[in-house]
């Protein structure tokens, strides 16, 4: 059969709590972080302690940097076991992707700005 690959994936969720725990030990608030990245609302900070999405790379190191934390120790994450010829496969679902983009556009180009019909070819 297929041999296993280790591969880790992030808990949203956790990852959220830890960012939250964190800023609290360190006596920040949610206003101080949106001031030192410079955001205009706190939406995003919100969003990272809610789970509902992840700091970019960038802000995650900065943040890190901020808590005095190890990024690594903000993230919370689990190897899940997944089947190595998924490693294969991307490549190709990619490809066929971009092949089914090109079709569509050459298509799009041949029908015109109207009502788009997809062309068979018998």
């Amino acid at each position: 059969m297929y041999e296993q690959t280790a591969y880790p994936v992030i808990d949203l969720a956790e990852t959220g709590r830890r960012i939250e725990r964190q800023r609290r030990e360190a006596g920040l608030t949610v206003r101080d972080l949106q001031a030192y990245f410079g955001f205009e609302y706190p939406q995003a900070i919100y969003k990272w302690q809610h789970g509902e999405c992840l700091p970019t790379v960038d802000n995650l190191l900065a943040l890190s940097r901020l808590l005095r934390v190890p990024m690594e120790d903000l993230l919370v994450y689990d190897d899940q076991e997944v089947p190595h010829f998924y490693h294969r496969m991307v490549p190709l679902v990619l490809e066929e992707r971009r092949w089914s983009r090109e079709v569509f556009l050459q298509d799009f180009r041949r029908v015109g700005r109207g009502k788009w019909k997809r062309q068979r070819k018998d």
